[in-house]
């Protein structure tokens, strides 16, 4: 009789065992959906932003240029300006990529990729 009470105990434990597995794997599973969810939505809306911030830039140009043309008369010399200050932001841009958009971003994602381990530990403590 003692031996069917520990074999029906090691195979209970047994199958708890192999269902904490699963629920540990679902668990994983489900916690990468939730970052990969997050982080695809992080990245649509900075694209989108940087789209409509694109979008503003070239309106505000063709507007300098044209403001550009009547102060100088020629429609030549105001697009060139607009063009010159253009290369010009775009070369600030380029230098300061690094500070001004690769750390952030970077900082960002990181920060989604960890906010719920930072959660959890903080409820531990």
């Amino acid at each position: 009789m003692p031996m069917e009470n520990k074999d029906n105990y090691f195979t209970q434990l047994k199958d708890e065992l192999i269902d904490y597995g699963k629920t540990r794997v679902d668990l994983a599973k489900i916690t990468t959906y939730e970052k990969t969810a997050r982080i695809t939505a992080y990245i649509f809306a900075f694209l989108l932003f940087c789209f409509l911030l694109f979008l503003t830039l070239i309106m505000l140009s063709f507007t300098a240029a044209h403001y550009f043309s009547t102060i100088t008369g020629s429609t030549i010399y105001g697009f060139a300006i607009v063009a010159v200050i253009d290369c010009c932001l775009l070369l600030l841009f380029w230098i300061f990529r690094k500070t001004l958009i690769e750390k952030p971003v970077t900082n960002a994602v990181i920060k989604l990729l960890f906010e719920n381990e930072t959660d959890e530990q903080d409820t531990q403590s």
